[in-house]
């Protein structure tokens, strides 16, 4: 089993070290602008899985042929968002990232999966979506998960559905309030470390491991739609079943009347990103 990783950064370089622990990669690619610091981190995760009795062969560099044979290629790379900062704020920028990305990806490895990890996340799923030409099934995006690990850090059951930003929606009680606090948790470890690292590494691992292992779990992330919820031709946050051919069934909860109101206007706020996006493209 072969994993791309493109943004060697502290996400991409904490991903990969994540993989380690939960996949049994027999290879694992390391792809950045900057050669220096993919070769770096390569030869560190190698070192690191023969720490741990699980040889990878590693690569790190800048040359995409490297992807070719990839079951999945990680999209991390791009502008991170800071405290005071909306994700949506980076759209111009990483659509021309990430765009390019998917379409380098692409033309060396046609046939495997792509997931992204990129701020705004769905915005730049839709993104990666239309730029590579794959079908909708084997692109989606990370955030969902991560949100809803927020969500359960703070004694929260449930899942949290909508955009990866200001105006998710969790399947909670008082949704608002809890958005608001999930929010807050999340802003707390940008403002201290300047941004977040374990967290989205871990859960964009778990991601990629339901698709290698091929496991069929149901998990949140960010899907383009095509008439469920009642929506379509934009990437939103919800629960998927998850397995070697990607998005293999999108699950449609139940909502609220509230939750319902939430989730149409956050599906509003990533079309207007999208269209932006479009814009730029």
């Amino acid at each position: 089993m072969k994993v791309s990783i493109i943004g060697a950064g502290r996400v991409g370089s904490a991903a990969a070290f994540s993989m380690l622990h939960q996949l049994n990669l027999d290879e694992l690619v390391l792809i950045d602008i900057i050669e220096d610091l993919a070769e770096g981190e390569a030869l560190d995760i190698k070192q690191a899985s023969y720490a741990l009795g699980n040889p990878v062969v590693t690569y790190g560099g800048n040359d995409y042929t490297h992807v070719s044979g990839s079951d999945v290629s990680v999209i991390i790379a791009g502008k991170p968002r800071t405290a005071d900062m909306d994700r949506m704020q980076l759209i111009e920028i990483n659509t021309k990232i990430v765009s390019g990305i998917a379409k380098n990806i692409v033309e060396h490895n046609p046939d495997g999966i792509i997931v992204v990890v990129t701020n705004p996340m769905d915005v730049m799923t839709y993104v990666a979506w239309k730029a590579s030409g794959l079908p909708r099934h084997r692109v989606f995006g990370m955030g969902g998960l991560l949100d809803t690990a927020r969500l359960h850090s703070i004694g929260y059951e449930g899942v949290v559905i909508g955009e990866h930003g200001r105006t998710k929606v969790p399947l909670v009680d008082n949704p608002v309030t809890v958005a608001e606090e999930v929010s807050k948790v999340n802003d707390k470890v940008i403002a201290l470390k300047k941004g977040t690292v374990y967290a989205p590494a871990a859960c964009v691992a778990h991601q990629v491991k339901a698709v290698l292992d091929d496991t069929k779990e149901i998990l949140p992330c960010s899907c383009i739609l095509d008439g469920e919820y009642g929506v379509k031709d934009v990437a939103i946050g919800v629960p998927a079943r998850i397995g070697r051919n990607g998005v293999e069934q999108i699950i449609e909860e139940e909502m609220t009347e509230q939750h319902k109101k939430m989730f149409d206007a956050s599906v509003e706020k990533v079309r207007r990103g999208v269209e932006k996006a479009l814009s730029v493209m």
